[in-house]
């Protein structure tokens, strides 16, 4: 299984924080695929081209919100509801990940 770790839910590079990290540790330890689809993306702009590239990618089995915040409710009007549905992809997040899930499962 290949997984995309995305970041929708709040607006910085998840990539310079500790957390990050002891994630990746842990995909590491369990020799899990995965494919960056946030560092560097510091504009919401960028995490949403990040999260829609990752839909695209047919490698991709599953979609990571790697990270929990109130700001992914921002970006519920400007996802790509079309690519979600055609994606067929699994999705996990946590916190406000679950506004994502409720209309995700709508679609």
């Amino acid at each position: 299984m290949k997984i995309a770790l995305v970041n929708l839910c709040r607006i910085q590079d998840f990539s310079k924080t500790k957390y990050y990290e002891s994630s990746l540790e842990f995909l590491k330890e369990n020799d899990i695929e995965f494919v960056d689809y946030f560092s560097g993306r510091e504009t919401p702009s960028d995490l949403l081209k990040g999260f829609h590239e990752a839909l695209k990618n047919k490698d991709i089995e599953l979609v990571w919100f790697i990270q929990g915040g109130s700001d992914l409710i921002k970006f519920l009007d400007k996802i790509d509801w079309d690519l979600v549905k055609q994606s067929n992809k699994e999705y996990l997040g946590l916190s406000d990940f679950t506004h994502f899930a409720f209309k995700a499962v709508a679609v």
